[in-house]
């Protein structure tokens, strides 16, 4: 770091360079509040320069990052005391018309706002060096370039213009039609005011230089204090290009701009990532550096690696939008998790926290890379679990504070391994109560519509059981009340089936089933995808997000089209699919099919009402002896986990595919090709062959 310097207010911008607000701050925001309290030290000033007593006054610390060889500053903070000092510039400039201009106060006005002759600079990027101040781009720098070329402002609603118009009031009404006293005016802010100049540098420490100045009663939030150590960090060439694609929503959008949601934000992102709970936000930026310390170690990256900021960049802005949505009332997330309304009283001890909920769903998009499909799926199955769990805990006296628990259990749950969500419906099932047990709560509430109508407060405060006749009906009868109770809400073991089962060949759109089994089982790790598939037909190619298949049909979004319109396709009419993700690295294994193979639609060589798949699979594949070795050694008699085989399959279509067969279940094959997994529909197969071609 270059050492500080003391610099009036003329020195400052008597420098032959150009100060810049880069993007990444934020817009001018100073009010009446500032305003005022700026105008009472100028004001007191410039009266005692009027009576010879001149006194020097400290408005703060700058710091700023040269970009351009001795013509380009970026301030990295302080903006808001230069670009209000260069407005006030704009106004005793303005205001000299009114005068005979004998001692030329408007002219200093003028260079102080543009500067003496500046030579353009010569480099890879052409920089306006017109001005003497940039506010940051967008209407603030167009409504202070207006007053700047005296031209009508457009946007009257912005600080800026309010600021001018503010100082406009107050100086003429100060100076009251007396030259002599605007000119004192000027000469106290240009020489009695000055200014702690920090110039930092890449290889500086930003934190401290930022927490020095934090210390100083000129208080930088947690986030600012984080955003502008991102930034600092960014290589120069790569802040704009990080502000407009990960950050620029924290800065334009409405939802961040009211007070404590930024850092709210900021400490839910870090309860998940470090895995604790805390409540103290005070040094959440020193909790931020422990965990950029340890996500260093994770993706194996030197603190300078511009790869680790943009990822920094990128999972922030990520994150920021998934929890952003669950303070949104019409968020596709919140429609899903719309259950939990209902167990909201005033009384705080019987609800699962809105923070504990909005903390899970965070984890579980981040860690999990869930569609809002899935997560729709995930929070059914939790809404059964809940209700279950509510009406188990109130049936003893209990606070259902207690369930809310199975939230942060699951956020404190190892993080070297990712939960799968078949991890997440063993976990759950093992706290589920037993059939008995709801039976024996249910029996425990009112019998009549009547009874149950004036209790409607008890039976909310003790275990929901409102809700449960809420949706289930207040008139249902007692004897059918386990029945439609276990309809809309199954038990364990029926979701734990049906989350298992085998029979769909992508159980959820990031996780093929094959792998989400053999994971379970113990077998090599392996990442989730992002949540598009792409579907191959006979007639082409669809890729989907967003989607969810039963027996019959796929139903999805178009991952291309800019609508919301569902396309649907015929289960039978797709021959294979796979992450949209792994389409680069699965072109070169995949042979293309020409338009006059395609329509001949070969036919497959499996006939169903002969052989199920497993016999023929195995036919085609072993032996007798290992073919009995592999039914004997399988637990699961509808998904089968085989040995690596090497295969090559040509499709109904034509396409050949050549790869290493993982598993299969009775309506799919999971074939691994260049680490992918494809899922290739039984139907759509017309041969597969051993590479070796032998049987052992």
């Amino acid at each position: 770091m270059i050492q500080p310097t003391n610099d009036f207010i003329s020195e400052l911008f008597d420098k032959r360079v150009s100060y810049r607000v880069p993007l990444y701050q934020r817009h001018y925001v100073w009010d009446n509040i500032n305003w005022e309290h700026l105008w009472e030290d100028i004001e007191e000033k410039a009266e005692l320069r009027r009576k010879n007593k001149s006194k020097e006054h400290f408005t703060g610390a700058l710091v700023i990052q040269e970009i351009a060889p001795n013509a380009v500053l970026e301030i990295i903070d302080g903006q808001q005391r230069l670009t209000t000092f260069q407005i006030i510039f704009c106004v005793i400039r303005d205001l000299c018309d009114n005068f005979c201009d004998t001692m030329d106060i408007g002219e200093q006005a003028e260079e102080y706002i543009r500067g003496k002759s500046m030579n353009p600079l010569v480099g890879e990027q052409n920089y306006d060096m017109r001005y003497k101040l940039l506010p940051r781009e967008g209407t603030d720098r167009d409504v202070f370039l207006s007053l700047v070329e005296k031209e009508e402002v457009v946007d009257k609603e912005n600080p800026i213009w309010k600021a001018y118009n503010h100082f406009k009031t107050t100086i003429e009404t100060y100076v009251a039609n007396d030259y002599e006293k605007l000119e004192i005016l000027h000469d106290s802010i240009v020489k009695d005011f000055w200014v702690v100049t920090i110039w930092v540098a890449a290889e500086d420490e930003y934190s401290k230089i930022f927490k020095s100045i934090n210390g100083t009663g000129r208080r930088l939030d947690q986030f600012d204090l984080l955003r502008n150590d991102l930034f600092l960090r960014a290589s120069v060439t790569q802040r704009e290009k990080l502000y407009r694609q990960y950050w620029h929503h924290f800065e334009e959008h409405p939802d961040w701009r009211k007070a404590g949601v930024v850092d709210d934000f900021l400490a839910n992102f870090l309860k998940v990532k470090l895995g604790t709970d805390f409540k103290n936000q005070l040094n959440l930026f020193d909790l931020y550096e422990s965990y950029c310390l340890k996500l260093t170690k994770e993706l194996n990256l030197s603190e300078t690696n511009p790869q680790l900021v943009e990822y920094e960049f990128y999972d922030l802005s990520r994150c920021s939008r998934i929890y952003r949505d669950t303070h949104t009332k019409y968020s596709e997330r919140i429609e899903c998790i719309s259950f939990f309304d209902p167990f909201r009283p005033n009384d705080y001890r019987y609800v699962v926290r809105g923070d504990d909920l909005r903390l899970f769903i965070l984890e579980l998009t981040n860690n999990f890379g869930l569609s809002h499909c899935e997560l729709n799926r995930v929070f059914n199955l939790f809404e059964a679990y809940v209700v279950w769990g509510m009406l188990h805990i109130g049936s003893k006296g209990h606070s259902s504070r207690e369930l809310a628990q199975v939230f942060l259990r699951i956020l404190r749950l190892e993080k070297k391994e990712r939960l799968s969500l078949i991890d997440l419906v063993y976990l759950l099932s093992s706290q589920w109560p037993t059939n008995q047990e709801i039976k024996s709560a249910l029996e425990r509430l009112p019998k009549t519509e009547a009874k149950r109508k004036k209790s409607k407060a008890r039976l909310m405060r003790e275990f929901g059981g409102r809700y449960i006749f809420d949706v289930l009906g207040w008139a249902i009868d007692e004897t059918e009340l386990f029945e439609k109770f276990c309809e809309k809400w199954p038990p364990a073991e029926v979701i734990l089936h049906k989350e298992l089962k085998g029979g769909l060949p992508i159980v959820y759109s990031t996780l093929p089933v094959s792998v989400e089994v053999i994971k379970h089982l113990g077998s090599e790790q392996t990442e989730p995808q992002i949540d598009g598939y792409v579907f191959i037909t006979y007639e082409g190619t669809t890729e989907l997000s967003e989607y969810e298949i039963d027996d019959e049909n796929v139903i999805g979004k178009d991952i291309n089209s800019e609508g919301n319109e569902l396309i649907t396709l015929d289960l039978e009419e797709i021959l294979f699919a796979f992450p949209t993700t792994a389409m680069t690295s699965l072109e070169n294994y995949i042979t293309p099919v020409d338009d006059n193979t395609k329509k001949l639609r070969l036919k497959p060589e499996f006939n169903r009402e002969k052989f199920s798949t497993r016999n023929w699979l195995f036919d085609k594949l072993f032996n007798e002896k290992l073919a009995l070795q592999l039914i004997e050694e399988s637990s699961n008699h509808e998904h089968w986990l085989l040995p690596d085989i090497e295969v090559v399959v040509v499709t109904c279509a034509g396409h050949k595919l050549n790869g290493t067969l993982k598993s299969f279940s009775t309506r799919a094959l999971y074939l691994e090709i260049n680490s992918q997994i494809v899922t290739l529909y039984i139907h759509g197969i017309h041969t597969i062959e051993r590479k070796n071609r032998r049987k052992t």
